[in-house]
């Protein structure tokens, strides 16, 4: 029951938009890549003009020129 509360979830919308559910923190930040934290390693988007759009608790939406997504653990 509760471990699947921890699951990051991720959204792509086209190539510009990237939602994050359940993340736990922003790891690094640059206009050419993004780590997020979250319970199974961190989600990596690298891309061009990259940004982070709104961040709360829970979700985090990066926004800009998505090229690649990778879950490291």
């Amino acid at each position: 029951g509760d471990a699947f509360l921890d699951l990051p979830r991720a959204t792509l919308v086209g190539s510009r938009a990237l939602q994050i559910e359940n993340h736990k923190g922003i790891l690094e930040y640059t206009p050419h890549k993004i780590r997020v934290g979250t319970a199974q390693g961190e989600v990596v988007i690298t891309g061009t003009r990259l940004r982070i759009e709104s961040i709360f608790q829970q979700e985090v939406v990066i926004d800009g020129r998505i090229s690649h997504i990778e879950l490291a653990r």
